[in-house]
């Protein structure tokens, strides 16, 4: 015990460190996405007064009450507030703030898992880290991952800094949080029943019956997913699928665990984030976004990932043979 205690607290500084940087680049994140969607010049035909209608059915479907037209621009402000919004809220809380999370990393290397951000900040590491490795191994066997092609990167933008709101209820919510409530919460107020949703455990989800069932449902969530990517709309190369079967397995587990707030961060920072730097480097290069993915900067920002990845698993690794069973809220 002893001796997994001073391997937590020799793995907590790069691992605070790292992760307070990609923190810090989160944060950056913000004026540069607004600026390449509004004044880099990004987008073909499409301009920021295209109306979202024109999107899909659903958009019509959502908009067709208004009695004014909403442009693209319009909902991108309204996607990059909500995601401003709900990051400053993920700093704050739940039950401790960012800072004295890490700090408590750095100092003793006890990770509470008591703020949503840094939640969905080892996570996304995480995340980074498996996500390079499926790559790697795919690119060995000859299968290729290749985005759809949208047509404009102002659609494409905007449908990623939305989908982690849609995509979160849709997935997660839907097809966790509200079976798990049907199947084993008892009757009570509409307020314990939003507090489920919002974080299933340990609430209603951790009855036995619970328990046993939530790993199915987060499979079947993450599967679900990754079938989405490979089958619907302008779908991926069934290269994705394996990716995004993993990335949608980590958003299930990150739901259930910590929550609605954390699961939505992480979705937010593995499309936003990521993308807002992406077109920044094409922008920097002159070149598509397409081709922006060999820019030295993007390099930097992968191989940061990957190593934060790495001691974030470790880290995560050890704390779990320390505290002895499976990552509850204080161990994952």
């Amino acid at each position: 015990m002893l001796e997994t205690d001073k391997v937590l607290q020799v793995l907590g500084i790069p691992y605070s460190a790292l992760l307070s940087i990609v923190f810090g680049m989160m944060i950056l994140s913000f004026p540069i996405g607004a600026y390449v969607f509004f004044n880099s010049g990004m987008g073909l035909d499409i301009t920021h007064e295209y109306p979202l209608a024109y999107l899909g059915p659903g958009f019509e479907l959502l908009l067709s009450p208004l009695p004014f037209e909403v442009g693209l621009g319009d909902g991108f402000v309204v996607a990059w507030s909500a995601s401003v919004i709900l990051f400053a809220v993920g700093v704050l809380g739940p039950r401790q703030d960012l800072a004295r999370t890490l700090a408590s990393i750095l100092s003793f290397g006890r990770d509470s898992s008591s703020n949503y951000m840094f939640s969905a900040l080892k996570w996304f590491a995480v995340l980074a880290f498996a996500s390079a490795l499926i790559d790697a191994a795919q690119g060995g066997l000859g299968i290729a991952t290749e985005p759809p092609d949208f047509g404009d990167d102002l659609t494409r933008f905007f449908l990623a800094s939305l989908a982690p709101f849609v995509e979160e209820i849709g997935f997660r919510v839907a097809l966790i949080g509200l079976p798990l409530c049907l199947l084993f919460s008892r009757p009570g107020s509409p307020g314990a029943l939003a507090a489920s949703l919002w974080r299933p455990f340990p609430g209603l989800a951790a009855s036995p019956g619970g328990r046993l069932a939530a790993p199915a449902l987060i499979a079947a969530s993450g599967a679900a997913f990754g079938l989405a990517h490979v089958l619907l709309g302008e779908p991926w190369s069934g290269g994705k699928l394996a990716q995004a079967t993993a990335g949608g397995v980590v958003l299930g587990w990150v739901y259930y665990r910590h929550g609605l707030a954390a699961a939505v961060l992480l979705h937010w920072a593995t499309n936003y984030f990521v993308l807002s730097y992406v077109y920044l480097a094409a922008f920097l290069s002159g070149t598509p976004a397409g081709g922006a993915y060999s820019h030295p900067m993007l390099g930097t920002l992968e191989l940061l990932f990957f190593v934060s990845g790495a001691v974030s698993a470790a880290f995560l690794v050890v704390h779990r043979v320390r505290s002895g069973r499976a990552p509850g809220p204080e161990a994952a």
